[in-house]
């Protein structure tokens, strides 16, 4: 069975969406050793690919049947760091940028790799944790992936 999985693309290709003051990390680029720059979107690590659903839409042996996937990648926004004090000066600026990153998810909605990107909703807006554990101003962005695997 021959089946070609793209999410090394996928990731890139995000990786390279334009979000004005915003820095998108590829797969390659999540650090656990320091503390994020402000304003970057990267995968989240413990869950980033969730939810995969495969459908089988032809009949085939040998993976010559023709397959749908869906599944899930959800990314992590690093607004500013909270450092020692829970601080809300940023927030409104963190809700700017929330919104101009849906945006774009929203109109880019076919990236290389893939056959639709959809935004699949934004969840926990508030005190978010990197890989560290250090906290920032944040949230989650889930995307719905939709491709077919050749």
């Amino acid at each position: 069975m021959t089946v070609a999985i793209n999410l090394p693309t996928i990731a890139e290709q995000i990786s390279r969406l334009s979000v004005e003051g915003v820095t998108i990390l590829d797969i390659d680029a999540i650090t656990t050793q320091s503390i994020l720059a402000p304003y970057t979107l990267a995968p989240r690590p413990d869950g980033w690919f969730s939810n995969l659903s495969v459908t089988v839409d032809t009949f085939g042996t040998l993976g010559t049947e023709k397959l749908t996937m869906t599944y899930n990648l959800t990314y992590r926004y690093f607004h500013t760091a909270l450092g020692n004090q829970l601080n809300f000066a940023s927030y409104a600026h963190m809700i700017d940028n929330i919104v101009n990153i849906a945006e774009v998810f929203m109109t880019n909605d076919t990236v290389t790799g893939a056959i639709d990107l959809r935004l699949a909703g934004i969840s926990d807006i508030g005190p978010v944790t990197d890989p560290a554990g250090n906290a920032y101003h944040g949230c989650d962005f889930t995307m719905l992936v939709t491709e077919y695997p050749a």
